[in-house]
């Protein structure tokens, strides 16, 4: 495992402890790993030439705050920015999703509400990398937060993303063909090391993982499903993208 790999894998592992230690409506643990990607990024500002022009604004670095970005038809809380500190614009937005549990009951709110915040920025011009964490194991809780069963990721969960990712990009005159399409989109499945038995309700589940160690590691690949423009477990071409983006500006790529 190389070493951006092992960094993103302590990332979800520290955030979801965070998450234990909290609450599930908490946003501690969107702290952890959106600062740690965003010391990612700002390491890679450091390696370029006009690194003093940009400044990455997120919970969990720097002033610990989220930029506010005017979108196309509504503002936006964004959780990383890249600003231009001599325009005082977003130069590039991430969004981050890192989903817990009773991903089946949400999953095509998940994915309609990202393409809707993606085409309300990126209408704009705004180029919007969107970060995908997903369990390939969660559970399933109850309105009364009691267990019902574990929810496992499947081909078919995915496929909405493997479409996404092979539509076709382009157009003269516009930054998008369609601009509720991610400039770029990491989707990772990872995996949590399992409870010895189920857990009967969501208290006793958070309060296993606060007393014993949580182990996170990438999940497996769907080998059935072509990713196109989404790049599936490699975070590594997550930095070199954004690296890529503030070196040549926008390129279309398909």
């Amino acid at each position: 495992m190389d070493r951006n790999t092992t960094k993103i894998c302590t990332y979800l592992r520290d955030a979801f402890v965070k998450y234990c230690h909290t609450s599930n409506r908490s946003t501690k643990k969107l702290e952890v790993i959106h600062g740690g990607i965003a010391h990612d990024i700002n390491e890679i500002l450091q390696t370029l030439p006009n690194y003093e022009d940009y400044e990455v604004v997120s919970k969990g670095f720097g002033n610990n705050k989220e930029e506010s970005v005017i979108g196309s038809e509504t503002e936006k809380d964004c959780d990383i920015t890249i600003m231009n500190k001599r325009t005082n614009k977003a130069v590039i937005v991430i969004m981050v999703k890192m989903i817990l549990g009773n991903y089946k009951q949400n999953s095509i709110n998940y994915f309609e509400n990202m393409k809707g915040e993606t085409d309300n920025l990126q209408a704009t011009g705004i180029p919007v990398f969107e970060l995908i964490f997903i369990k390939d194991k969660t559970p399933y809780f109850s309105e009364g937060k009691e267990f019902q069963k574990w929810e496992h990721l499947t081909e078919h969960d995915m496929e909405k993303y493997s479409k996404l990712g092979n539509r076709v990009w382009g157009g003269s005159g516009q930054p998008y063909l369609n601009s509720c399409i991610p400039y770029y989109t990491l989707l990772v499945p990872y995996h949590l090391n399992d409870m010895p038995k189920n857990p009967k309700n969501m208290g006793e589940y958070m309060e296993y993982y606060k007393n014993n160690e949580a182990k996170v590691t990438l999940s497996y690949e769907f080998k059935d499903l072509e990713w196109g423009n989404i790049s599936y477990n490699d975070y590594d071409s997550f930095l070199d993208k954004a690296r890529d983006y503030l070196t040549n500006g926008f390129t279309n790529h398909v």
